[in-house]
C-alpha cells in the first residue's frame, strides 16, 4: 500500500507558509522608519527622494503579511482557494519585493534583510507550484483538515497580537542599528510605533475575546452575509416575475 503523502505535502506547505507570513509583517514593520521616516530622521534621508516607491511597498508587504496569516491557515483547514490564492499573492510580492531589491541596491548598495524574505517566498512560491502539478495533485487530499481547526479569528487575533507587541517594542530593539552619532534614532518614530502597535494588539485582542465569547468575528460576518443574501434572495425572484 503506498503511504499517503499528504501529512508531508501539505505539511510543508504550511510550514513553508508560516515563514512567509513572519518574514511579511516584520519587513513591512521593519520598513516603516526608513518609508516614513522625514528629513529629521537621518536614516530614512537617502530614501526620502524614493519614499513614493517605498511607501506604498511597504504598506502592501504588511498587508500581505496578515493576509498570509488567513491563508495559512486555511490551507490548515483544508480550504482548497487558498492553494492558489496564496500562490498568486506570492508571484505579487516577488515583483514588488524584487523592485524594492533594486532601489535598495542602488540607495545603500545592499539588499539585506530584504533578500531574505525574497528567497523564501521564492522557495514557497516554487514549491507550492510544484504541488500542483496533476501527478502530485491528484496524490494530496487538499480538502482534509490537518489537524483541530476552528475560527479564523483565533491565528488572526495572535498574529494582530504579536505584531503589535513588536511594533511597539522595536525601537529599542534595532536600537543598535539606528544609533548615529549618540543618538538612537529609533526613538524619534516612539510614538507612532506605540500608536500603531497599540492599536494592532487591541484589535488582535478583540478578535481573540470574540472567540471566548464564543462570537468570533469571522463567523459574525459571514453570518451577516448570509442573511443579507437569503434576504435578497425573495426579492430577485419576485423582481424576475414581475419581468
Amino acid at each position: 500500500m503506498t503511504k499517503d503523502p499528504t501529512p508531508l505535502v501539505r505539511g510543508a506547505a504550511v510550514l513553508l507558509m508560516t515563514l512567509v507570513t513572519v518574514f511579511h509583517i516584520i519587513g513591512g514593520i521593519g520598513a516603516v522608519c526608513v518609508s516614513f521616516g522625514g528629513p529629521d530622521y537621518r536614516p530614512a534621508v537617502p530614501y526620502i527622494p524614493y519614499h513614493h516607491i517605498y511607501q506604498p511597498i511597504t504598506i502592501a508587504v504588511m498587508i500581505l503579511g496578515f493576509v498570509f496569516v488567513i491563508l495559512t491557515y486555511a490551507m490548515f483547514r483544508g480550504e482548497r482557494w487558498a492553494v492558489w490564492t496564496a500562490i498568486g499573492l506570492m508571484a505579487f510580492s516577488l515583483v514588488i519585493t524584487y523592485i524594492r531589491m533594486q532601489y535598495a541596491l542602488m540607495i545603500r548598495g545592499g539588499t539585506a534583510p530584504t533578500n531574505v524574505r525574497f528567497y523564501i517566498t521564492v522557495v514557497t512560491f516554487l514549491y507550492m507550484l510544484v504541488t500542483q502539478v496533476p501527478t502530485i495533485r491528484r496524490r494530496v487530499d487538499w480538502r482534509r483538515p490537518l489537524g483541530r481547526t476552528g475560527s479564523y479569528s483565533t491565528p488572526g487575533g495572535v498574529a494582530l497580537m504579536v505584531a503589535g507587541l513588536f511594533t511597539a517594542l522595536s525601537p529599542w530593539g534595532v536600537g543598535a542599528s539606528h544609533v548615529i552619532d549618540g543618538v538612537n534614532y529609533a526613538l524619534i518614530m516612539l510614538k507612532p510605533l506605540l500608536a500603531l502597535g497599540g492599536t494592532l494588539m487591541l484589535i488582535g485582542a478583540g478578535l481573540l475575546l470574540s472567540v471566548w465569547l464564543g462570537r468570533p468575528v469571522d463567523q459574525v460576518l459571514v453570518d451577516w452575509v448570509r442573511r443579507r443574501t437569503v434576504a435578497r434572495r425573495p426579492e430577485l425572484a419576485t423582481e424576475g416575475g414581475r419581468r
